[in-house]
């Protein structure tokens, strides 16, 4: 990607999760980078939140309180097609997130997870768009 582009055009991530220690700790990682973060701890609010700040990449804990953290991608990727996503998930559930189809979801992230590792996938998500 031409770094020009990616310096005019801010890069929108949506953090959801129950935990508000997750949502805290990626708001942290992520805060003073080039992407701008939002975050939510249930479907309800993620789906509010996204529909005032159209993310480029959501972020999302397979196991919600309120809702499966899968559908609540699903229901996201039906607003916003280009939506990429990484999963997270304590319980190894890898076949689930690999049956969601490769052009859904990006990748998945197991906790707890590396944040070397999930800046690395972030930077590859939007060096490949």
């Amino acid at each position: 990607m031409d770094p020009m582009k990616k310096q005019n055009k801010e890069n929108k991530i949506l953090v959801v999760d129950d935990q508000r220690g997750i949502r805290t700790l990626l708001f942290e990682v992520f805060k003073n980078t080039q992407y701008k973060v939002f975050l939510a701890k249930d479907h309800q609010e993620a789906m509010q939140v996204a529909s005032k700040e159209k993310p480029d990449l959501a972020i999302i804990d397979i196991r919600l309180s309120s809702e499966n953290g899968i559908a609540t991608f699903k229901n996201l990727k039906k607003k916003f097609p280009d939506l990429k996503a990484i999963m997270m998930t304590a319980y190894g559930e890898e076949d689930v997130v690999e049956g969601m189809g490769k052009n859904e979801a990006y990748n998945f992230i197991f906790k707890p997870f590396d944040i070397l590792e999930l800046k690395a996938m972030v930077e590859k998500i939007f060096d490949n768009r």
